[in-house]
């Protein structure tokens, strides 16, 4: 069965500073992939910084 555990919470929150407005989906996805999670177009389109150690700056 699939956990939301807190490191899954960290990773689908990454990036996203509080109020994390919009992200309610995140309850029920479960096992679903999802791309929202994963690191995609790297810098200067990575605004997350889920490519870097340290978020961006700009």
């Amino acid at each position: 069965m699939f956990e939301q555990t807190p490191t899954w919470w960290e990773r689908a929150h990454r990036g996203i500073d509080p109020p994390r407005n919009g992200v309610d989906f995140l309850k029920y996805q479960g096992a679903w992939y999802t791309p929202f999670i994963y690191p995609n177009l790297k810098d200067p389109y990575d605004i997350r910084g889920m490519y870097t150690k340290s978020a961006r700056k700009d």
